[in-house]
């Protein structure tokens, strides 16, 4: 985001966690609604379930539908990918029941679930899912990211990926 003087320039946000535009998040309120004039969303289910008020010019897109940059990685024909977009976070994703549900059950090694986020953050989950996986002997099937995916990474993995699931909890505070 940038913070640098925006005099005359039309900005335009990419909204990713609803609960920014309805929080009590300072740095929301005072640096970025101030500057942003319209908001996209990742998918039209987030303006559909949220009330903003007056003032908010409001879209959605699919990223995984622009126009392909440069290929990163190529996925092996023989895998199926269940990608799981998004930071890793317990709160918001329903990864121990993910988890819960596939203990104890041999999965073929083709089968790899990507979670394809970063998952070593201040509200990350990364190492008690990482410790999970280990504990339920599922390292071949699972693909985390301690840190930031990068773009073309990011559009390498959903556009290739046999399966998206959000894995969402439908009572999470932000959506």
């Amino acid at each position: 985001f940038c913070l640098l003087p925006h005099w005359g320039m039309n900005l335009t946000g990419i909204i990713h966690n609803a609960e920014l535009l309805v929080g009590n998040s300072s740095t929301f309120r005072f640096y970025i609604k101030p500057r942003l004039k319209k908001y996209f969303a990742l998918n039209q289910y987030i303006w559909d379930n949220i009330d903003l008020g007056k003032g908010f010019h409001c879209d959605w897109l699919y990223p995984i539908f622009t126009e392909k940059t440069k290929t990163v990685i190529t996925k092996n024909p023989d895998e199926f990918w269940v990608v799981i977009p998004g930071n890793v976070e317990i709160e918001r994703r329903d990864y121990l029941g993910l988890l819960t549900a596939l203990k104890g059950k041999i999965l073929p090694e083709n089968l790899k679930f990507v979670l394809l986020g970063k998952s070593l953050h201040r509200r990350g989950a990364g190492e008690q899912i990482n410790q999970l996986i280990e504990e339920y002997s599922l390292k071949q099937n699972f693909v985390m990211f301690p840190g930031f995916v990068e773009w073309d990474m990011f559009n390498d993995y959903t556009s290739q990926a046999d399966l998206i699931a959000t894995l969402i909890h439908p009572t999470a505070k932000s959506f």
